[in-house]
């Protein structure tokens, strides 16, 4: 096992370079390895991960930190699974099984009035401007920690707006700009900087970069002294909710808070949100208007014949004729897709069940259909990754479109995973196929003559 994170060590370096995931996910490692003891990677069970999940969930840890040390265990057995492609081999970790639900919580920003209450005893230039960077320009603490001197770039007229260049996450650069106030802030900091051969921006008594130690034990003795506690992030938070309450886009924002997806930004700022606060009041004050005394009997409601209800279809008679169209599959299969079908039935909204069965069953039809006509494949035991890599580049040949092909495996990964989640044999390099990016097509417009006759025609 030692030789395996060794090994997975140098792919950690090598993929994330300078960033933390590489600490954390060896740290998350060794933590499991603790509970399963130092044996080979291939004798471990996803019964180990479950007696992890739990051991965890046991020690108060939160879901969120559970499914981040699955993330690291699942990565360094799909490393060893890469060494060696041609050896079928079954990742322990098995997402649908022991990964936890995450509950939603609102941003963790603070008041106003709080923010004003810490600075009241923030005495130091320094930590005013440190502390001033994260809830004015919403920069993390180890993005403070690691502004160099050249990372502030001078405005070139009075009261021009300051250009500072931040290193995010992931070695990403990004621009943010400071108000005056804020850069009159980090410019009386700058005044009072002692000498010192380091090119950091901010230093600590003895000279040396601060680190995100020191930064955190500052801001801890600051909340003591004001009567208040808060985080960093917290102040990086507040920065988000503050230009949401202000109207600034969601994209605009993710920008300034170095976020590549926006689902992330949008996290930030679900607690401010002026649009819905605004259409709030324009609702309670129809529900006032609506409970007002009521002026006068309503009148007579006359009642209007209703047709004859149709007769329905039990839902499970239409199981029962679904699991009939799979009469047509060879028994190794038919016997999954049922087994899939019974347990998902229950899971799919009433209203399109039968829809969603049928797409099912037809989806992996074609799919064997194909695989019978062109490849000798008897059962799971010999249906292996090459079988379907032929069948994803048929499709590719034929002309499909990658949102169909994109679909169409998803369903055929869907049936793998429940299998691997109830532990039937096959062979776990089938769901290492990649699913082609969907097509995302140019917007089509209508031509100039097409459009004037549609609105002639009153359309």
């Amino acid at each position: 096992m030692e030789e395996a994170i060794e090994r997975f060590e140098r792919y950690l370096q090598h993929r994330f370079g300078q960033s933390s995931t590489a600490k954390h996910y060896l740290s998350d490692l060794r933590i499991f390895i603790e509970m399963v003891g130092n044996q080979v990677p291939e004798a471990v069970t996803a019964a180990d991960v479950d007696c992890f999940v739990e051991q965890q969930m046991a020690a108060g840890l939160s879901p969120a930190t559970i499914n981040r040390r699955l993330a690291g265990l699942h990565t360094f057995f799909e490393y060893l699974a890469s060494e060696c492609p041609e050896r079928p081999w079954r990742n322990p970790v098995v997402w649908r099984r022991h990964r936890l639900k995450m509950g939603t919580h609102l941003p963790r920003d603070v008041a106003n009035a709080t923010v004003a209450q810490l600075f009241v005893v923030i005495g130091n230039e320094r930590d005013q401007a440190m502390f001033g960077l994260m809830v004015g320009a919403g920069l993390r603490v180890g993005e403070v920690a690691s502004l160099r001197l050249d990372s502030l770039d001078q405005p070139l007229f009075e009261g021009e707006w300051a250009r500072l260049r931040v290193r995010g996450k992931g070695d990403k650069e990004r621009f943010v700009w400071l108000m005056p106030t804020l850069y009159a802030c980090v410019q009386r900091w700058l005044e009072v900087r002692p000498p010192s051969v380091s090119d950091r921006l901010f230093l600590n008594q003895r000279g040396q970069p601060i680190t995100v130690a020191g930064i955190q034990y500052c801001l801890k003795g600051h909340c003591e002294a004001a009567s208040v506690a808060l985080s960093c992030h917290q102040l990086r938070h507040t920065f988000a909710r503050r230009l949401a309450e202000g109207g600034l886009p969601v994209d605009s924002l993710a920008k300034l808070l170095g976020h590549n997806q926006l689902h992330t930004t949008q996290r930030y700022i679900d607690g401010a949100d002026p649009t819905l606060r605004a259409e709030f009041k324009v609702a309670m004050a129809h529900l006032e208007a609506a409970l007002a005394p009521d002026p006068g009997p309503p009148p007579p409601v006359v009642a209007i014949p209703q047709p004859p209800a149709q007769p329905r279809i039990a839902p499970q008679a239409v199981l029962v004729q679904l699991r009939e169209r799979l009469a047509c599959f060879p028994p190794w299969l038919r016997e999954a897709a049922d087994a899939y079908l019974t347990w998902r039935w229950p899971t799919w909204r009433a209203q399109t069940a039968k829809q969603d069965g049928v797409a099912f069953i037809s989806c992996v039809r074609r799919i064997w259909v194909w695989l019978a006509a062109h490849r000798n494949i008897t059962g799971w035991d010999s249906f292996h990754r090459p079988d379907l890599e032929a069948w994803l580049l048929a499709r590719y040949q034929d002309g499909v479109t990658n949102t169909t092909i994109h679909g169409e495996l998803g369903q055929m990964r869907s049936l793998l995973k429940f299998m691997e989640m109830r532990e039937w044999s096959f062979d776990p390099d089938l769901l290492r196929v990649k699913p082609p990016p969907k097509d995302r097509p140019l917007p089509c417009y209508l031509e100039e003559a097409d459009y004037r006759r549609l609105y002639l025609a009153g359309y």
